[in-house]
């Protein structure tokens, strides 16, 4: 992770007109430091409200807002507080689905202090994730059910819509300040419904393959940094139904010698 210092100079020297991060940690990281540069009016920063900012710093404090704002999420606590029943354990930081496993807190990989951790009850299939884009009244959303994930990246996904997850698309876009898009991920509950089991103040990596049915939120994440008040409509064509994307990937042949 690049320090404070670091990202100013890289800042200072190209001048950008708006910065897209990819990892959560340098999107909060970098707002910071343009704060204390004085700039942060002048380069626009691909990030959710300045007053939910520290609800993003770890897991464990999203949950808390979450389940305070009254969204649903499963009960969620800190390692150390977890009895012996099974439990899904995470990381308290981290991206995707890595390092995450299900069982009892003795299982917890070793050398690993319990306060790095948080258990959550466990949800059951489907898991979706949901891809957002407010644009004034309307909120732009589409829902990709990961059928199989690699490195904590979905490789299969059926692409659909679905009213309840847009509805509480909107909730969540309007209850935290999302200007730019995001995603979160959905399971079900042991009692049934759908529960929010991360948020993202970013799109994901498997974001790029809502692409391939009409909807370019990376590319209207980009006019929207360009320019506040350029239309968006036009990234997105209207879909229904569903569609399955495979990603795959291919080799290049960039340079030959003789």
């Amino acid at each position: 992770m690049p320090t404070p210092r670091q990202i100013g100079e890289i800042i200072r020297r190209h001048k950008p007109d708006g910065i897209v991060a990819a990892v959560d940690e340098e999107i909060f990281l970098i707002g910071r430091t343009l704060e204390a540069l004085g700039i942060q009016e002048e380069i626009r920063l691909a990030i959710p409200d300045r007053n939910v900012w520290e609800v993003f710093e770890d897991k464990l404090s999203l949950f808390r807002f979450l389940e305070e704002k009254g969204f649903p999420v499963p009960p969620t606590k800190r390692a150390s507080d977890a009895d012996t029943l099974e439990y899904l354990f995470k990381p308290i930081t981290g991206a995707g689905s890595k390092g995450v496993f299900i069982g009892q807190a003795d299982r917890l990989p070793r050398n690993n202090e319990l306060s790095r951790w948080i258990a959550q009850e466990i949800c059951h299939p489907p898991e979706i994730t949901v891809d957002v884009m407010m644009d004034g009244a309307i909120t732009h959303v589409l829902c990709r059910e990961r059928i199989e994930v690699k490195n904590g990246v979905s490789v299969k996904a059926r692409i659909f819509r679905d009213e309840s997850l847009s509805a509480l698309a909107d909730r969540l876009a309007r209850s935290l300040g999302f200007v730019y898009g995001f995603c979160f991920q959905v399971m079900v509950a042991k009692g049934g419904g759908w529960r929010i089991t991360d948020l993202n103040p970013r799109l994901g990596a498997g974001s790029a393959m809502s692409y391939l049915v009409g909807s370019d939120f990376f590319g209207a994440n980009i006019a929207r940094i360009l320019d506040a008040s350029a239309p968006i409509g036009g990234f997105f064509k209207e879909f229904n139904g569903q569609a399955f994307v495979v990603r795959q990937y291919s080799e290049f042949l960039t340079e030959r010698s003789a």
